[in-house]
C-alpha cells in the first residue's frame, strides 16, 4: 500500500492551490502572518494501558478521522528482513474471528467513508474517515486488530506475492525510485535502516515467513506502543469514554525501546549512476546529509525547513527561477527536506536537464545558489517574504481536519514532543537570515554530498 507518500503530496498539491488564488501575485501581498493565526488545538490524555490519544476538535463538517499509529516502521527491520513492517501492514486487513477479512472495507463503504493504511519507515498508520455517528464502529475494528489479528500461513504467502508485485509496479518499475534507491544507499549504506527500500529488497521479501509475520505483530502491535489521533467533529469529552471503552481494555505490552537512527558523518558514497530504458530525459539528484529534529544538531532544523523552500519548492524560489525561468535550462527543478526522522534525514536537490550539454552549467548555478545561502548572499527582503508566504501556506494546510490528523500523528508517532508540534510555526518565525547561513554551511559540505545520475539506457 505505502500510500503515505501520494497521500503527503495531495496534501501539498491542495495547499499550494489555495495558496495560489489568494497570492497568486507575491510581490504585492501585504499580509503578514501573526503567531494566533497559526494556532490549533490539540486535546492530549493517555489510558491506563500507556495508548496516548491526540483530540483535534474541528466541527466545520460532521466527520471524523480515526487514526491508529504504530511507532514501528522500517527502521525496526533487520538487515536480511527488509519490508516486513510493510507486509504485516498488508495482513493487518486480513482480519479478525468478530470481523473477518473486508468485513472493514464493506462496512467503510456503507458508511460513505474511506480507509487504508501506510509505513514509513518510522511509523505505520491504520485510517478511517467516517461520518461521526460511525465512528464507533470502526473504533470497534480497530482495535479488535490490534491484539486479535487471524493470519493462515496459506493466506500469507499470496499477500508476499502482492507485495512483490507491488515492489514491481511502484520501484522497479519507476526509474526515479531506483535512483532513490540508489542515492539513499549511497548517502548511509545498507546497514542503516535509512539506507535500504523501506518495501524491502525482492529476496527478503520473497523469504519473510508466516512466523516472521507474526512475531513482529506480537513485539509491536500493543496499545502503549500505539497513538490514537482522533480529528475532525469530536471533542475529548466525547473522544475519553469511547477510547477508553474500546482501546482502554487492551492489555498493555511489554515496554520497547525506540529505535534511533545512527547519524552519518559522511556519506558512503559520492556517486551513483542509474541507466534505464523508460527514461528519455537525464535527471540530477543531489543529496546532502542533514539533521533534523531529533538530531544532535537539531538546531539547524527549521532553517532547513526554510532553506528547501527558498531553493526549490516554489515557482518564485531561487533555483527554478534561474534555471527553468530565466536560464531556460532544465525542464523541472525541486528540493526536498524532512524534519522528521529518528536522528538522520536528508536534503534534496532534483533537476531534470533540458539538453544533457548543459549539465555543468546548471551545476555551478546550483553550487553558487548553495555557497550564496552558505556565505550569506541572501537578501533580507527576499528572507522575510518567502517566511511569511511558506507561513501563509502552513496556516492554509491546517484548514483541512484530516490534513491536521496527518501532520501532527506523523510528528507525535515519530517521538517529536506535542509541544513542539504546536510550536512548529512560532520556531520557524523565529528563523533568522544568520541561521539560513549557518544550517547551509552545516549541510552544504563535499563529505556529505552525493551526486546521482538518470540517464536514458540507449542501448
Amino acid at each position: 500500500m505505502m500510500k503515505w507518500q501520494k497521500l503527503l503530496t495531495i496534501f501539498l498539491i491542495s495547499i499550494i492551490c489555495m495558496f495560489a488564488l489568494k497570492l497568486f501575485n507575491p510581490g504585492k501581498n501585504k499580509h503578514q502572518i501573526k503567531l494566533e493565526e497559526t494556532k490549533f488545538q490539540v486535546d492530549e490524555f493517555t489510558l491506563d494501558n500507556g495508548m496516548d490519544v491526540l483530540v483535534i476538535p474541528n466541527h466545520r463538517v460532521p466527520a471524523v478521522m480515526h487514526m491508529v499509529w504504530y511507532k514501528v516502521g522500517g527502521i525496526d527491520e533487520k538487515l536480511g528482513k527488509t519490508g516486513l513492517a510493510h507486509y504485516l501492514e498488508h495482513l493487518m486487513f486480513h482480519g479478525t474471528k468478530k470481523y473477518p477479512k473486508d468485513e472493514l472495507d464493506n462496512m467503510v463503504s456503507e458508511f460513505g467513508g474511506s480507509h487504508n493504511a501506510f509505513t514509513s519507515y518510522d511509523f505505520t498508520a491504520y485510517y478511517q474517515n467516517v461520518p461521526k455517528d460511525y465512528l464507533e464502529q470502526v473504533m470497534d475494528v480497530e482495535a479488535d486488530r490490534m491484539r486479535n489479528l487471524v493470519l493462515e500461513e496459506k493466506k500469507t504467502k499470496v499477500e508476499r506475492n502482492v507485495v512483490l508485485e507491488e515492489r514491481l509496479m511502484r520501484r522497479d518499475n519507476s526509474p526515479r525510485a531506483v535512483l532513490g534507491e540508489k542515492v539513499r544507499e549511497a548517502l548511509v549504506g545498507k546497514e542503516h535502516p535509512y539506507g535500504r527500500p523501506l518495501i524491502g529488497y525482492e529476496d527478503d521479501i520473497s523469504g519473510l515467513t508466516h512466523q516472521e509475520a507474526l512475531d513482529f505483530y506480537d513485539k509491536y502491535y500493543y496499545p502503549n506502543n500505539a497513538i490514537l489521533v482522533l480529528a475532525g467533529d469530536i471533542s475529548k469529552e466525547e473522544a475519553k469514554p469511547l477510547a477508553e471503552k474500546y482501546y482502554g481494555v487492551i492489555a498493555k505490552g511489554p515496554e520497547l525501546e525506540i529505535t534511533m537512527a545512527e547519524e552519518r558523518e559522511r556519506v558512503i558514497k559520492d556517486k551513483v549512476v542509474h541507466k534505464d530504458k523508460n527514461t528519455s530525459n537525464v535527471e540530477i539528484k543531489i543529496a546532502y546529509l542533514a539533521p533534523d529534529l531529533l538530531s544532535r544538531h537539531k538546531e539547524h532544523a527549521h532553517a532547513l525547513s526554510l532553506v528547501s523552500y527558498l531553493l526549490a519548492e516554489t515557482k518564485n524560489s531561487i533555483l527554478y527561477k534561474k534555471l527553468v525561468v530565466e536560464e531556460d535550462l532544465a525542464l523541472s527543478v525541486s528540493s526536498s527536506y524532512s524534519d522528521m526522522s529518528r536522528g538522520q534525514s536528508f536534503f534534496e536537490i532534483s533537476v531534470v536537464l533540458k539538453d544533457p550539454k548543459n549539465e555543468e552549467q546548471v551545476l555551478k548555478y546550483i553550487d553558487d545558489a548553495l555557497e550564496g545561502l552558505s556565505l550569506g548572499s541572501l537578501q533580507k527582503d527576499s528572507f522575510n517574504r518567502a517566511k511569511n508566504l511558506f507561513l501563509i501556506e502552513s496556516v492554509y494546510g491546517k484548514e483541512s481536519y484530516k490534513s491536521l490528523a496527518y501532520m501532527v500523528g506523523m510528528h507525535y508517532a515519530t517521538t517529536i514532543p506535542l509541544e513542539d508540534i504546536l510550536n512548529w510555526d512560532e520556531e520557524i518565525m523565529k528563523v533568522t537570515r544568520e541561521d539560513i547561513f549557518a544550517a547551509s554551511a552545516f549541510v552544504f559540505q563535499k563529505d556529505k554530498k552525493v551526486m546521482g545520475y538518470l540517464l536514458p539506457d540507449n542501448d
